[in-house]
């Protein structure tokens, strides 16, 4: 027995004890930009250290925009990619626009600056600190959407029976009735095959952008 070993207690029956180790958590951001008028360009994906592609990409918005960076954190560079070759493609045509961000100095650089200008693009840096009350997305959207999907997640593990345990609250009139002798049941047509989401377009109108890394 190696006694170089550190010792440590786990529940009885666990064969695999393991620890998340420090630094290997990787972050991601997502930068999300809309409008005044309810419309929206789609959104910028960074990964850290590297971008991994394939199922990675499987179900993201038409258009996402993907890149990496070593911290998985926007700079200077990723910015002005995604202003120049993004925002600038997917925006309306109206001029002037108004582009509102947070005040990071990783966002600006004198490209960006001259793009702009020639764009007809006004660049709105919001003073330090007062994202919380100055930052649309911040003020009306995410804090509400942190708070929906954080209780949808509750709802999902009570509707199952799981969290509270609690078999009474499962749907059995979703499933089909046993069959004497038990054989191979066919899926209930309104579980079978993927679901199907109907999207609208929104009408484009407002050149007032509000954009946000998340």
């Amino acid at each position: 027995m190696d006694k170089s070993r550190d010792r440590v207690l786990v529940k009885k029956g666990c064969k695999h004890p393991y620890k998340q180790a420090p630094g290997t958590r990787d972050h991601i951001t997502v930068l999300a930009c809309l409008n005044a008028a309810g419309g929206d360009i789609p959104p910028f994906v960074i990964y850290g250290n590297g971008f991994p592609g394939g199922a990675y990409t499987t179900g993201a918005p038409r258009g996402t925009l993907f890149g990496k960076s070593p911290s998985g954190y926007i700079d200077s560079e990723l910015f002005r990619r995604w202003f120049q070759d993004h925002f600038i493609k997917h925006a309306v045509r109206e001029r002037p626009l108004l582009l509102i961000f947070d005040g990071h100095k990783s966002h600006l650089d004198l490209e960006v600056i001259n793009t702009a200008r020639r764009e007809g693009v006004v660049l709105l840096c919001l003073p330090p600190h007062l994202s919380h009350v100055l930052q649309p997305l911040d003020v009306g959207l995410f804090p509400p959407l942190k708070a929906d999907f954080a209780a949808s997640i509750i709802t999902c593990f009570r509707k199952c029976g799981i969290f509270p345990f609690n078999p009474a609250t499962v749907d059995t009139t979703r499933l089909l009735p046993l069959t004497s002798p038990p054989g191979p049941t066919r899926a209930p047509e309104d579980a079978a095959g993927p679901s199907e989401a109907t999207t609208s377009t929104l009408a484009a109108t407002p050149g007032i952008w509000n954009q946000r890394v998340i």
